[in-house]
């Protein structure tokens, strides 16, 4: 397994670092991931986008999917599904989003992440992902399962 993990690599994507994105921490099943304050992402005056802030849930959940993948060449993965509530307004303020996976079935996990006010705790959203991971087939992988249970006889 790398030294970092492709969880913690979400940080360093192009989009992450455009709305300044940062990882924090990420175990099995469990991502944090932080969203310092900037005049960048506001929608008026010193209120947070809420753009913003449901890519910072978004991220941290991904981040959470892939928390367990040591092979990170071998899958890929997308958001299939998302909800998102938002509890209040979050100004001027520095955000943590916390993810973790309720349930992983075959390809499909199941996030719950809360964003909450990095200072005081608040709560400022919630939201529910389903991801799908899956395992990419190498080649012969994909010709073993075209031709199993096949005879080889002309």
């Amino acid at each position: 397994m790398s030294s970092i993990r492709p969880s913690e690599t979400l940080a360093l994507s192009g989009y992450a670092k455009k709305l300044g994105v940062q990882h924090v921490q990420t175990t099995k099943d469990h991502a944090v991931y932080a969203l310092s304050f900037s005049a960048d992402n506001v929608t008026m005056a010193d209120v947070v986008h809420g753009g913003a802030i449901l890519s910072l849930a978004d991220i941290a959940a991904t981040g959470a999917a892939w928390s367990i993948i040591e092979d990170p060449a071998r899958y890929q993965g997308l958001t299939i599904d998302l909800s998102h509530a938002f509890m209040s307004a979050a100004r001027s303020a520095d955000l943590l989003a916390e993810a973790r996976v309720l349930r992983r079935g075959g390809t499909v996990c199941f996030i719950e992440v809360d964003v909450r006010n990095k200072a005081t705790g608040e709560a400022v959203a919630r939201t529910k992902v389903v991801y799908k991971l899956s395992k990419r087939e190498t080649p012969q992988e994909s010709l073993t399962k075209l031709f199993s249970g096949k005879s080889v006889e002309a």
